[in-house]
Parts: C-alpha cells; structure tokens; sequence
C-alpha cells in the first residue's frame, strides 16, 4: 500500500500529462458530436440543449470523481502494474479495456437498451453496442491510458483522465440519442479513438518525430 499511496500522491509531471489527462476526452467527444450535429441535430451536445444544465453538470462531475477515484483504484492501482511486467502498453489496455468493458455491459448497454432499441431489437442493439462502444471506445482509450500512466507513473493522473471521460459522457450526452444514432456516434468515437492510439504508435516508432522525449516503453512488445 505505501507504493500506492506514492502512485497516488505522484502529481509532479509535466503539464503536459495533464492536458492530456483532463482534456482528451472531453475535447474529443465534443468535437464528435458538434461534426456529427451538421448531419443532424440529434447530435447536438445535451449542455447545450437541457433546461436541467446545472443539474447535469452536478450530475456529471460527481458521478466522474466517484467512479475515477473508485476504479481506477482497481484497474491502475493493482491490475496495470503487474500486466506491464509480462505485457506490452498495447496488449495491457486491450486486456483491461475488454475487462473494463464488461464492467459497463448492464448499466451502459443492457439496461438503455430497453428505451433505446427502437427501430431494432433489443438483442441487435446490445450486440452491436457491444461492439461499438464497449469493445471499440473503452478498449482503445484505455490503451491511451496505460501509455499516459506508462510515462508518469501517476496514479492521480489517470484518475483524472477517468472523470474526463466520464464526466464529458454524461454532461454532453444528447437528449434524444437512439438505436442507429447512437451506433453512429459510437463508431465514429471509436474510429476517433483508435485513430489516436495509432498516431502515438507511428510516433514512438519514429524517433525524429519525439526530438524532445526520452526513449518510450514497447509499445507492441
């Protein structure tokens, strides 16, 4: 425990890892869903749209700091070190991404799926939310994850980059999201995501691309 506790108090890194941590997913959600509101206003985020903005906001921020806190207690604490000493960055997060995912299966995608089916079935929709968001989204941020906390070795670090995803998927949820909108705003999430981890892959793979960062961990070994 004093070893977590010293992970936990690790708040002296670069600023950078803190942009990052607080910012990339909220700015990346947010970014989603305003290209997506051109196709349709569906899209549009909820912040912008509720007459309940600070309730939601509470609600939001609230609900982020307790599950990041409590979470990543877990999956950053205790399970990432110890999958780090037998396995790659990439290998680590798709393995506590998967994990993480079915953490999330009944109360993100089994329990909507009764109001949000709708033109399908509910067995359609859980089956390709599970895929999409599950398996797509969570697997592939939670690779980012396991690299920020790679370089830091900050646990407070990635507790904050937990409360940004969530707090950004509760506070900009759109109001009325349902069966193939939410498909579509999942997949290009997904896309968005897996995008990132593979520009961080091209660039710890090419040196002259990091002239001012010191060697990274394997990524893929």
């Amino acid at each position: 425990f004093h070893d977590l506790r010293s992970r936990l108090g690790r708040w002296r890194v670069d600023i950078r890892w803190y942009a990052i941590a607080l910012l990339l997913a909220p700015l990346l959600i947010l970014a989603v869903l305003m290209a997506l509101s051109v196709i349709s206003p569906v899209y549009l985020p909820g912040v912008l749209t509720r007459e309940d903005k600070i309730a939601r906001l509470i609600l939001g921020l609230v609900s982020a700091v307790v599950t990041g806190i409590c979470e990543e207690l877990g999956w950053t604490g205790f399970v990432t070190p110890r999958l780090r000493q037998q396995y790659s960055i990439l290998a680590t997060g798709l393995i506590i991404g998967v994990l993480w995912g079915a953490w999330h299966l009944v109360p993100m995608v089994i329990m909507p799926s009764i109001a949000y089916a709708a033109p399908f079935s509910p067995a359609v929709y859980i089956t390709v939310r599970t895929v999409s968001f599950l398996v797509g989204s969570l697997v592939a941020f939670r690779v980012l994850m396991v690299w920020v906390y790679d370089r830091t070795q900050s646990l407070l670090l990635l507790i904050l980059m937990h409360i940004g995803l969530t707090a950004a998927n509760i506070i900009y949820e759109p109001e009325a999201l349902g069966g193939i909108s939410n498909f579509i705003l999942d997949f290009v999430t997904a896309a968005a995501l897996w995008s990132i981890v593979a520009l961080l892959f091209t660039i710890i793979r090419q040196p002259r691309l990091r002239p001012n960062m010191p060697p990274a961990n394997p990524f893929f070994s």
